[in-house]
């Protein structure tokens, strides 16, 4: 236990425990105690890309995985499709 530095929320989540798992020692870095994440559940999607999109030079169909398109990256493309800007696929 790191008495000198440790804040009244880490004390309170390591306290009586002989092993710290992942959410004490973040709980150390912020000094805020974290939630339960075994509760937390993904409710929403926020964006999905199939690579089903073939109108870019970039969808090849060799080197697939599932579906029919991967898309490839070379010297011109450096990154894959992001996000829409309105948040819509």
């Amino acid at each position: 236990m790191w008495s000198q530095d440790a804040s009244w929320a880490y004390y309170k989540a390591v306290l009586s425990k002989t092993k710290l798992n992942y959410l004490d020692l973040v709980t150390f870095d912020t000094g805020e105690t974290q939630p339960d994440t075994s509760k937390i559940r993904l409710v929403k999607e926020l964006y999905y890309n199939d690579f089903e999109d073939s109108l870019s030079v970039n969808y090849i169909t060799t080197d697939v995985k599932n579906g029919r398109y991967s898309f490839m990256l070379d010297n011109a493309t450096f990154y894959s499709p992001g996000l829409p800007a309105n948040g819509k696929t």
